[in-house]
């Protein structure tokens, strides 16, 4: 999955640490500390690898210092128990 972030304001925008959460891994990131202003974009990637079966539901968190502060992202999957092979 991959999530893109814009500023739309006229001021660079500090980020602090992405993070996810309950079976979601952030792959890779273009995101640095600083996000320039009017339309400087990032994109973060995440990977999802449930440890349990059935519907998992997770966050992806954004803080940084505009307003609202803490974004955050809902993230859905449904975890799967492998069938043993032979």
């Amino acid at each position: 999955m991959f999530e893109g972030l814009t500023n739309k304001n006229p001021v660079p925008m500090e980020l602090g640490v992405i993070a996810a959460t309950d079976g979601f891994q952030i792959t890779a990131t273009s995101c640095t500390s600083m996000l320039g202003a009017n339309g400087g974009t990032c994109s973060v990637w995440v990977a999802f690898a449930p440890l349990t079966s059935g519907r998992i539901t997770g966050i992806l968190t954004i803080p940084d210092n505009a307003a609202g502060n803490l974004h955050k992202v809902r993230l859905t999957g449904m975890g799967v128990t492998a069938s043993p092979s032979g």
